[in-house]
């Protein structure tokens, strides 16, 4: 295949968004949430306001809502402000802290910035330079979320406000409400030595510190609690602050960055490319971030993202695979959990229209709540197939790890799940079972025998007989033939060897559908020539998109599915497509969802992006077809040394790999099915000489070391 050559665009700076799933907190590149100029112009970014936010107020009636702002000032001693004039600004996703280096004209600052998982944010600054003659002095602000000189309005429910009432020589306190929300805010800062000044208003507090020397650190606290998280939300909030005061900062930030080294250690993945390394411990990152403590993961870590607070289950497939090929178990249950704990609204939603089972809507908010509908029967015809990608998910924590006590609890939902789906979604048609038409959530219109939701119904069905089996569990053998009928009806979408999207689809050329019927399909996949057609027909002006109704310069996350589809058919492509995907993030390494034809970069931070890129370097390390595993298969040659560890492929085999200086120090394969199993194995390629090696290997059960 001729090599396409693409305009790489220079990458964008965009704030970066601390969350712990409840709270989300936009930063910019001031180290906080703006260095306010006051009387300067300040430019916001694509709409997003940098201040914090509660996943947990999103409602079908009410986006994230920007509930306050934390800015700092820089001023003399007589008053005038003075904005940042240079800055230079890092993430590290292993302890989860922003370092930021700020420089006005006089002062120069480092901030470090990041928001631990109980809800306390911590800015801390240390003065690098100062201008003694002009005595910098520095104003730390709680308000009323606003934009400065700008014509943009901030949306506030009706029913909003704020006011801040207590103080004391470092500490502010405050109140907001909204609707049925009722919340308290603290800020306090630590300055030891400095002169402090408090000044509260109506909707607005300031911190004033004075006597500013090189080498002085000044550090601030804040917390920020409501009813939608605790009754004793007071309590919690005023007891975050006092126990950070209480502590010194070395002992705060430890807790929070062992709680982060932890996380990223359950993984090991040391590539040459630290660029592509980066990225993926960022996204990783950005998926635990965005997890509610119940399980629920966002899918906008702000309002700027589609109203932010939600949750699209199909999209989950994603999340779900990048933490269970990455070995994050405690987050990959956790989002299970929440299915769970969201069936009884789901149950409701299915006898709304008259079926059993559950049906989880499209679209939901932490307690899985719609946000399309109140009663399922508002959209009724509405397309389902999430729900078969629930399944999904809720098998392939035995599929990929052969864990059969969480198998044992997650059967009964699947069972509902393709209950329903028979029900709600099946007709038969000239001797096959089809989809009946149905219209979709986003972008298309009725569409009869939908491929995907073939696809995600056989896979489930395929999960509940399976799971059976293994358990030990009496079967419905009408469930073996809805699955071999359902086959039938699949075998009509194809024309000419492509899977067409639904049945008599006239589309041409071919969408990049085809790359996730490929992923819903693994590990045997739909046939090659679909995802080969695809990646042909896909091509724009910087890298892959919609051939179809989405038009772009780029889909981010087009790039990772292309890449884990082609891992089991060309992982050559598989690296290629991770590669040139990591030009188009920002200077954070953060996705957007979409670069537009005229250049405009769409909804950083989005998480299936990122979600799918942690999958598809995961697929790029290591892939199975059911027959064949793929280790290194795609690797470049100039990749000499590398290591990972806890790599688990669809057909459940662990890997853990090194290579050093270009030969091969270790592999261990672990077989996570309880029978011996037999498998050829693919390892690394030509370029790597006699260390690229096709050989069959019995695997016993449990951990095997090969070399």
């Amino acid at each position: 295949m001729n090599k396409v050559r693409y305009h790489i665009p220079e990458k964008i700076y965009f704030p970066f968004v601390l969350g712990n799933g409840t709270d989300s907190v936009m930063v910019d590149y001031s180290g906080s949430m703006h260095c306010d100029s006051g009387h300067l112009h300040i430019e916001q970014h694509e709409g997003a306001i940098c201040c914090w936010e509660k996943t947990t107020h999103r409602t079908r009636a009410r986006f994230m809502v920007p509930l306050v702002q934390f800015p700092y000032r820089i001023a003399t001693f007589d008053g005038e402000l003075y904005e940042v004039g240079n800055f230079n600004q890092i993430f590290d996703p292993y302890t989860a802290t922003l370092i930021t280096e700020i420089e006005t004209t006089i002062i120069r600052m480092q901030i470090k910035t990041f928001l631990t998982d109980e809800g306390l944010y911590v800015e801390r600054y240390k003065i690098l330079w100062l201008d003694g003659k002009r005595k910098p002095v520095i104003i730390f602000i709680s308000r009323k979320p606003r934009y400065t000189l700008c014509n943009l309005v901030i949306k506030f429910p009706d029913t909003y406000k704020i006011i801040f009432s207590k103080f004391k020589e470092d500490f502010i306190e405050g109140e907001y409400s909204f609707d049925e929300v009722k919340g308290k805010i603290c800020m306090a800062v630590k300055a030891p030595g400095k002169k402090k000044r408090v000044e509260v208003f109506s909707d607005e507090g300031h911190i004033k510190i004075e006597g500013l020397e090189k080498n002085d650190f000044i550090e601030r606290y804040i917390s920020v609690k409501d009813n939608t998280e605790t009754e004793e939300y007071e309590r919690i909030c005023r007891e975050n602050i006092d126990k950070a005061l209480s502590k010194n900062f070395e002992e705060i930030y430890k807790k929070h960055s062992n709680n982060w080294i932890r996380f990223h250690s359950q993984i090991k993945v040391k590539l040459p490319d630290r660029e592509i390394e980066d990225i993926y411990r960022k996204s990783l990152y950005l998926i635990r971030a965005s997890q509610h403590p119940n399980g629920f993961i966002t899918e906008g870590l702000s309002s700027e993202f589609k109203g932010g607070g939600y949750m699209c289950q199909w999209d989950m497939l994603f999340a779900c695979r990048a933490l269970i090929t990455s070995n994050q178990r405690e987050c990959a249950l956790k989002l299970l959990d929440f299915y769970h704990y969201s069936a009884n609204y789901a149950r409701i939603y299915a006898s709304q229209l008259g079926r059993s089972g559950v049906y989880f809507p499209w679209m939901t908010n932490y307690k899985g709540e719609s946000l399309y509908f109140e009663n399922a029967k508002e959209l009724r015809n509405i397309e389902k197939f999430n729900n078969g990608c629930i399944a999904m998910q809720l098998f392939d924590v035995y599929r990929f790890w052969g864990d059969k006590e969480s198998l044992k609890k997650n059967l009964p939902l699947i069972k509902e799940i393709v209950d329903f789906l028979i029900e709600e979604m099946v007709i038969e048609k000239e001797g096959a079972l089809i989809i009946k038409p149905n219209e979709g959530a986003d972008e298309n219109i009725d569409r009869i025998n939908d491929t995907a939701h073939l696809l995600t119904l056989i896979e489930a069905l395929k999960g509940y007989i399976e799971g059976c089996k293994v358990l030990n569990i009496e079967l419905n053998e009408n469930y073996v033939r809805i699955l071999e009928n359902l086959k039938k009806g699949l075998r009509r979408n194809y024309k000419d060897g492509i899977l067409l999207q639904y049945e008599g689809d006239m589309l041409r050329p071919v969408s990049s559908a085809e790359f996730t019927f490929q992923i819903f399909s693994l590990p045997e996949g739909i046939t090659i020539k679909s995802i080969k057609k695809a990646l042909k027909d896909n091509q724009s002006e910087w890298g892959l998109t919609n051939s179809g109704t989405y038009r772009n310069l780029i889909w981010p996350w087009t790039e990772n599915r292309a890449a884990i589809a082609f891992s089991i058919v060309d992982p050559n492509i598989t690296y290629q497509r991770i590669k040139h995907v990591i030009n188009f993030t920002s200077k954070h390494g953060i996705f957007p969802e979409k670069i537009r034809p005229d250049g405009y970069w769409i909804l950083f931070g989005y998480l299936t992006a990122h979600s799918s890129f942690i999958y598809a370097v995961n697929s790029l390390l290591v892939s199975d077809n059911g027959k064949r595993l793929f280790i290194g298969v795609g690797f470049p040659e100039e990749w000499k040394n590398i290591a990972f560890e806890n790599i688990y492929t669809t057909s459940g085999y662990g890997v853990s790999f090194s290579l050093k200086n270009g030969r091969i120090k270790k592999l261990v394969i672990e077989n996570c099915r309880e029978d011996e199993r037999e498998i050829t194995i693919y390892l690394l390629n030509k370029h790597f000489g006699k260390e690229h090696i096709i050989f069959t290997q019995r695997l016993k059960p449990g951990k095997n070391k090969i070399f």
